[in-house]
This record gives structure tokens, C-alpha cells and sequence, in this order.
């Protein structure tokens, strides 16, 4: 019964490579970790665009601001993280509940 749990598993594996292969963490902009005096900096930009009319900014200048924000976000916080993918997830969790 082992064995064909066993051969199951391994078949899995192989067929679910190409998926499992692209589980990869993913580096932001900026890794490292920000400064206080950078932070500060961060901080009274974001209070800036927050603080801004943007009624009557284009399409695109609202546009260039959000992107502004998105890269400031994920420099203050670090940015990256670990993804895995759906077939990754379940063989790890048949490989836990068969050991």
C-alpha cells in the first residue's frame, strides 16, 4: 500500500514540475530595509499627494501619482514575499498528511 502511495506521489511530482518550478520569491524595488531619515522622506511625499486637488490633474497625472504611491508602499514596507502555486500547495500538504 506504501509503495503505491509511494509511486503516486512521485508521479505527481513529475507531471507538476513545470508548475512547482515557478514557485520563486519575488525581490521589490528596494529590499533592504528603509532609514528613518528616507522614511521621513517617504512620509511627507505620501502627505503631500494625499494633500493635492487632483480634480483637476489629466488622466495620466493621476495615473503617474498612483504608480508613485504603489512604488513608496512597497519601499516603506520591503516589498517581495514567497508565492506558490495551487498543485505546489497540494503536494505539500499530502506529503505532510502521508508522513
Amino acid at each position: 500500500m506504501k509503495k503505491i502511495i509511494l509511486l503516486s506521489v512521485i508521479t505527481m511530482s513529475v507531471l507538476f514540475a513545470p508548475s512547482i518550478s515557478k514557485c520563486e520569491t519575488v525581490p521589490g524595488p528596494n529590499a533592504s530595509a528603509v532609514s528613518s531619515v528616507e522614511s521621513e522622506k517617504l512620509l511627507t511625499r505620501y502627505n503631500e499627494i494625499k494633500s493635492m486637488d487632483k480634480s483637476k490633474m489629466s488622466p495620466t497625472e493621476k495615473r503617474s501619482l498612483r504608480k508613485e504611491m504603489r512604488v513608496m508602499k512597497t519601499q516603506a514596507v520591503g516589498g517581495g514575499g514567497v508565492y506558490i502555486s495551487l498543485t505546489a500547495l497540494l503536494i505539500i500538504i499530502i506529503l505532510i498528511l502521508i508522513l
